[in-house]
């Protein structure tokens, strides 16, 4: 009998205990962080931009999401916006959509490439910044090629 007394204190304990930890749990005040969400603010930064300069020395800042990097150009450009610059392999971007922007920071940029919507192109140089309406589909000379100075593409801008 003895046992079982003891047993049935210890089954008592231990529903008091049990009962105490889940009172104390869901009494205790939230810390700040569990109560404030995560700011809901976008700033349009390019994603993976330190990686790409790195790895590419191409310095993208911000855009609409409608204007992406491309890992590599395809052998048949048509539909893709595409930069050169003296020196480097073109860099291409795809285009989703039919609007978009993105400013970005390619030196000695000397052709783009346009697509089938109107593309714009900034540009800075020693001169100031100068914009060029950019060919549908074609190489259009920006900068050296177009008898500037050495000139940074600075933005790329789609509308239909």
């Amino acid at each position: 009998m003895r046992t079982h007394a003891r047993l049935a204190a210890l089954g008592a304990m231990t529903v008091a205990v049990a009962l105490g930890c889940a009172t104390a749990a869901l009494s205790a005040p939230a810390s700040p962080a569990e109560d404030t969400p995560p700011p809901l603010v976008e700033d349009y930064s390019y994603p993976g931009a330190a990686k790409i300069l790195q790895e590419r020395g191409i310095t993208l800042i911000k855009g609409d999401g409608h204007i992406l990097l491309m890992d590599a150009c395809p052998s048949d450009l048509t539909g893709v916006l595409a930069v050169r610059s003296r020196g480097s392999n073109p860099a291409c971007f795809q285009v989703r959509g039919t609007t978009g922007y993105l400013t970005m920071k390619i030196p000695n940029v000397i052709f783009v490439k346009g697509t089938a919507n109107t593309v714009s192109a900034t540009v800075s140089n020693a001169n100031g910044e100068k914009s060029y309406a950019i060919r549908k589909e074609e190489w259009t000379e920006v900068g050296e090629a177009a008898n500037d100075p050495a000139s940074t593409l600075l933005s790329l801008s789609v509308k239909p």
